[in-house]
C-alpha cells in the first residue's frame, strides 16, 4: 500500500475518502473518483492505489460490507482518462493473485532487477510466506539467460548457511521460469546507513563470515551492495546475502554464460577487474565489501560524479580515506577499508574470514572487550562493557538460546553500574528467564527493576487497586491532553509492565490488569505510537474478559486506526488475534472469528515473527475448539507446541498441551489426554504459573464427567474452580469448570438421588446465577435459564420449569454450526423434559439425532457420555 503522507490532516482526508468509496454503490464510484481527480490529482492517485490494494489483498481488517473488485477496473480507467491523470495507476500488476504452479499465490511485488521481478507469495502447502523471483518474459526465449537463471538456483540451493537466503524450489509456469526462496521482511542494509558502529560492526562480521563460506563453495556473488543484503528483524539484526542473480562459479563453464567484457553488477561497488572483464576471484567481492563499509559510514559510495566519472575514478586513483569523510571513524577501520578498495587486487585481503577477524578486533577496541567468533555469529566472551554484553545476550536470545543468555547476563556484577543501565540489563535478564523454566526468577527480576526505577508493585490487593484507579485517571487525562515526550526510564518501565501484563494472564488476572493499566498510562505519557497501539489492544482484551462488548469494540477500533496509521504490522497481527477471540467469546460468529485468526496468522508469517505466529496458532486452536472445529484445533495446537519447543518457551508449550488434551477428550482419546495433563500437574511450572494447576485439573474433571464418574467430576471441577479463585484467574479462565460443574452435579444427583448430593439445590442455584451474569458471552447464553429450570423442576414447579427451558432455547438461538457446548445444552434440555413427562419416543428421536451429529462432528467423547446417560435414564 502506498505510504500515507506525513501530514496527519491529509492522511485523515485520504482515509475519509476511502471509507466513502467503500460505502457508496459500485456504479457511482468511477464518476466520483474522476471528480476528485480533477480537483486534487495527487490525492486521487493515492486513493486509487489504496483501492487497488483493497481489491487485491482482500484485507480482513477492512470490515466493509462489499469489495471493490467489480468497480475497480472502471474507476482506474476513468482516472487514467481524466486530465492530468496518472496513467500508470490503471496498469495494476496483472500477476498479483496469480496462482503460480497451482501452489503459490503472488501477493505483492517487492523488487525488480535486470533479470526479473521478485514477489512476496504465499505457499499454500507449507503455509508460509515465500519470495518468488520470476524471469522476465522477454528473456524466456534466450537460452543463455534461462541457463544463468537456473544456475542461480543450482548454485545457491546447495549453500546451507544461516547467512544466505534459503532456496526452496524452481519451476516453470506458462513458459516463465521462477525460483522460490525464503522471504525476509526486515528491509535491506540500506536503511542502516550512518548507523551506530556498535550495531553495524556485528552485522558486518556475520556478513564477512557468510561471504567466506560462499567463497569456500567456489561461488562468487559479483553484485554485493547494501540493497542485496537483507535483514532478519530481531535483536540483534541478522544479515542474509540475497540476489545471487549474476552468481559466478569458480570454473570455466561460468565464463561461457556472459559476453566478453559485459559489465554485470552495480557500478558503485564493482571492482576494477570486474569492469574490465578480467577473470575474477573472491577478491572482487571483497572490493564490494569495502565499498559497503564505506557507504555505511559515510552515506555515499567512495567515488562521486556521473556514472562515467565514477567508473573512471577507480582506475585513476585509490579511494579517498574513510576518515576524510568521517573523522571519528576508527583508524583501524579506515586502514581495513583502504586495503579492501585497492585497485590492485593483490594488495587486498585474501579471504573474507581475515576481514571478519579484523572487524572483531575493531569492535573489541570500541568496547574494550575480547571477541571470539563461533561459526555462524559473533559472540562476546569476555566483557567489560555493558553495551557489548547486552548485544551478545540479545544475539543468544534471538537465536533461541535463552539459557545461554541467562548465563551470560548473570556472570557479571552490575551493582556499581548506573541505574538505567542496570535496569535495562535486569529487564533483559528477566525476559530471558521467562523463556526458560525459571519463571519465578524472571518475574521477581522484572519486579525488582520496577522497584529500582521507583515503581514498586504494591503487595496488598487494596493498594494495587488504588494505584490502578489512579493510573486510570491519569490515563484518561493523557488520552485527552496528549503525551509529554519520551524518557529513557519510562520506556524501561513501560516495557516491563507490558511483559508482566502478558505473563500474569497465566498467573493472576487482577495483576495483569494492574500492569496493563500502568503500561497504558506510560504509553500515552511517552506518546510512542506502537506502545499506544498495544495499550489500546490490552484494554480491549481486558474489557472482553468482563464481557463489556461495547467498550471492547471501541478500543479495537482505536487499535486498528493507530496500527494502520503507523504501519505497525505486528500491531495488526495482535489486533486480528484478539478480535478473533472477541468474536469467539461474544459474537459467536464462526466464519468471522476464524477469518480474523487466519488473517492474523497470515500477517505474522508475512513478517516472519515466529513468536507471534506460534501465539496466533495457539489462540486459533482454542477458538477452533470452542467453535467445534476439532481437526483444525488439533493441527493448530501441534504447530504451536512444536514452535514453542523450538523457541524454548515452556508456558506456551504447556498452553498448547492443555488445548490438545481437551480436543482429545472431545474426540474420545481419554488416555492420551489424561496422561498429558497429569504430566503437567507433576511438573514445577504450576508453581510459577498457577493456571497450569487449575486448567489440567479442570480437564481431568471433564474427563471424569465424560467417563461417567460424576462424583469425581464434581470434586475435580470444584478443586479447579478453587484454584482459579485463589489466584484471581476465574474471570479469564475456567469456562468448562463453570458449566460442566453443573452438568456433573445434575448427573450425580440422577445417579444416586438428589438427597445424597450435599447442598444440591443451593449449589445448582449459585451456578444458575453465575450463568445469568455471564450470559453476554455466547458460551453461557441460555445456561442461567436452563439451570434455573432444572432447579424449578426438582422442586416440582413443572410450569415454571418448562417456561424457563423454552426461554433457554430462545436465548441460545439457532446456529449453523453447533458447538460441543450446544450439544451438551440440547442433551440436558431433552433429559429434563423427559423428567417432566414428555414421551420417551419423542426424546429418543431427539437423542438419536444428537448422537448422529456427534458422530459426524467427531465428538466421540461426548457420544460416549451420551450413551451412559441414555442407559441411566433408559431412553
Amino acid at each position: 500500500m502506498t505510504p500515507a503522507p506525513d501530514d496527519p490532516a491529509r492522511y485523515r482526508q485520504l482515509m475519509s475518502l476511502f471509507d466513502r468509496a467503500i460505502e457508496m454503490p459500485i456504479a457511482d464510484r468511477p464518476i466520483w473518483l474522476a471528480r476528485i481527480q480533477s480537483e486534487e490529482p495527487s490525492l486521487a492517485d493515492e486513493l486509487a492505489q489504496l483501492l487497488i490494494h483493497d481489491g487485491t489483498c482482500n484485507d480482513v481488517f477492512d470490515s466493509h460490507g462489499e469489495r471493490l473488485e467489480i468497480g475497480l477496473a472502471n474507476a482506474c480507467d476513468v482516472l487514467a482518462r481524466a486530465p492530468g491523470g496518472n496513467e500508470d495507476i490503471s496498469n495494476a500488476d496483472p500477476l498479483l493473485n496469480l496462482d503460480l504452479g497451482g501452489r503459490y499465490r503472488l501477493e505483492q511485488r517487492i523488487g525488480a532487477g535486470g533479470m526479473g521481478q521478485v514477489y512476496r507469495a504465499f505457499d499454500r502447502i507449507e503455509e508460509r510466506v515465500v519470495a518468488i523471483k520470476l524471469l522476465r518474459p522477454e528473456l524466456a526465449g534466450d537460452e543463455r539467460q534461462v541457463e544463468r537463471f537456473r544456475r542461480e538456483f543450482r548454485a545457491v540451493s546447495r549453500l546451507m548457511h544461516p547467512g544466505c537466503i534459503t532456496m526452496f524450489a524452481e519451476g516453470s509456469h506458462l513458459g516463465r521460469r521462477y525460483i522460490v526462496m525464503e522471504y525476509v521482511h526486515g528491509g535491506s542494509l540500506e536503511r542502516l546507513s550512518q548507523g551506530r558502529p556498535t550495531e553495524l560492526l556485528p552485522i558486518l562480521i556475520t556478513l564477512a563470515n557468510t561471504l567466506d563460506y560462499v567463497h569456500e563453495n567456489r561461488i562468487l556473488h559479483r553484485d554485493l551492495k547494501p540493497a542485496n543484503i537483507l535483514l532478519v528483524p530481531g535483536e540483534p539484526l541478522r544479515p542474509k546475502l540475497a540476489d545471487f542473480g549474476i552468481v559466478h562459479l569458480g570454473d570455466d563453464e561460468a565464463g561461457r554464460l556472459t559476453d566478453t567484457g559485459a559489465i554485470l553488477g552495480s557500478i558503485d561497488f564493482m571492482a576494477p577487474e570486474q569492469i574490465e572483464g578480467k577473470p575474477l576471484d573472491s577478491r572482487c567481492d571483497l572490493y564490494s565489501f569495502g565499498g559497503i563499509i564505506y557507504w555505511l559510514w559515510t552515506g555515499s559510495p567512495p567515488f562521486s560524479g556521473t556514472p562515467l566519472q565514477r567508473l573512471r575514478a577507480r582506475f585513476e586513483s585509490e579511494a579517498p580515506s574513510l576518515r576524510i569523510r568521517v573523522p571519528h571513524a576508527p583508524p583501524r577501520l579506515d586502514a581495513l577499508v583502504a586495503r579492501l578498495l585497492r585497485r590492485n587486487r593483490s594488495e587486498r585481503p585474501d579471504r573474507a574470514r581475515d576481514v571478519a577477524r579484523e572487524l572483531e578486533k575493531i569492535l573489541a577496541e570500541l568496547h574494550g572487550v575480547r571477541m571470539t567468533n563461533f561459526e555462524e555469529k559473533p559472540l562476546v566472551v569476555t566483557l567489560r562493557d555493558p553495551t557489548s554484553c547486552e548485544l551478545a545476550a540479545e544475539a543468544l536470545l534471538g537465536s533461541g538460546k535463552p539459557r545461554d543468555a541467562v548465563t551470560l547476563l548473570r556472570s557479571h556484577d552490575i551493582s556499581s553500574w548506573p541505574v538505567l543501565i542496570r535496569a535495562r540489563w535486569l529487564r533483559k535478564l528477566g525476559i530471558a528467564l521467562l523463556r526458560t523454566s525459571e519463571l519465578t526468577d524472571g518475574l521477581s527480576t522484572l519486579e525488582r527493576v520496577l522497584t529500582l526505577l521507583g515503581d514498586e508493585v504494591p503487595q496488598r490487593q487494596n493498594s494495587r487497586r488504588r494505584r490502578m484507579f489512579a493510573n486510570l485517571s491519569c490515563l484518561a487525562a493523557r488520552s485527552i491532553f496528549g503525551g509529554a515526550g519520551q524518557e529513557a526510564e519510562d520506556v524501561e518501565r513501560a516495557i516491563i509492565h507490558r511483559e508482566l501484563a502478558v505473563i500474569h494472564r497465566w498467573i493472576d488476572i487482577e495483576r495483569a490488569v494492574y500492569h496493563q493499566v500502568a503500561f497504558a498510562r506510560l504509553a500515552f505519557r511517552l506518546n510512542i505510537k506502537t506502545f499506544r497501539t498495544e495499550a489500546y489492544l490490552g484494554i480491549a482484551f481486558m474489557c472482553s474478559l468482563r464481557a463489556w462488548s461495547r467498550t471492547a469494540t471501541r478500543y479495537y477500533r482505536k487499535t486498528l486506526a493507530l496500527a494502520r496509521e503507523t504501519s505497525d504490522t505486528s500491531g495488526l497481527v495482535r489486533y486480528a488475534i484478539v478480535l478473533g477471540g472477541i468474536e469467539t467469546s461474544i459474537g459467536h460468529d464462526n466464519r468471522t472469528a476464524m477469518a480474523h485468526f487466519d488473517e492474523g496468522l497470515r500477517l505474522a508469517k508475512s513478517i516472519g515473527d515466529v513468536f507471534l505466529t506460534t501465539f496466533a496458532s495457539s489462540m486459533r486452536g482454542w477458538a477452533a475448539t470452542l467453535l467445534s472445529y476439532p481437526e483444525q484445533a488439533k493441527n493448530d495446537f501441534q504447530r504451536a507446541s512444536d514452535a514453542a519447543i523450538e523457541l524454548d518457551i515452556p508456558w506456551l508449550r504447556d498452553d498448547a498441551a492443555c488445548g490438545s488434551s481437551l480436543v482429545d477428550l472431545l474426540q474420545g482419546n481419554f488416555e492420551s489426554a489424561t496422561s498429558r495433563v497429569r504430566s503437567l500437574l507433576a511438573s514445577d511450572i504450576r508453581l510459577a504459573l498457577p493456571l497450569f494447576e487449575a486448567l489440567p485439573t479442570e480437564i481431568l474433571g471433564v474427563e471424569a464427567l465424560l467417563s461417567g464418574r460424576y462424583r469425581d467430576a464434581v470434586i475435580l471441577l470444584e478443586r479447579a474452580r478453587t484454584h482459579y479463585l485463589t489466584h484471581n484467574l476465574y474471570r479469564g479462565w475456567g469456562t468448562f469448570a463453570k458449566l460442566m460443574h453443573s452438568e456433573a452435579l445434575v448427573c450425580w444427583a440422577e445417579e444416586v438421588g438428589a438427597r445424597n448430593v450435599p447442598d444440591f439445590l443451593q449449589r445448582l442455584r449459585a451456578n444458575a446465577k453465575m450463568g445469568q451474569r455471564m450470559s453476554r458471552l455466547w458460551v453461557f447464553r441460555g445456561w442461567g435459564a436452563l439451570l434455573t429450570g432444572v432447579e424449578k423442576a426438582r422442586r416440582g414447579n413443572e410450569k415454571a420449569a418448562r417456561r424457563l427451558f423454552d426461554r433457554a432455547l430462545a436465548e441460545r438461538g439457532p446456529v449453523d454450526h453447533p458447538s460441543f457446548m450446544d450439544h451438551f445444552f440440547k442433551i440436558r434440555i431433552a433429559l429434563e423434559r423427559l423428567h417432566l413427562g414428555d414421551s420417551k419416543d419423542s426424546i429418543t428421536r431427539i437423542l438419536d439425532q444428537i448422537n448422529a451429529n456427534l458422530e459426524v462432528d467427531g465428538f466421540l467423547g461426548i457420544r460416549r457420555s451420551l450413551e451412559r446417560l441414555r442407559n441411566l435414564h433408559q431412553v
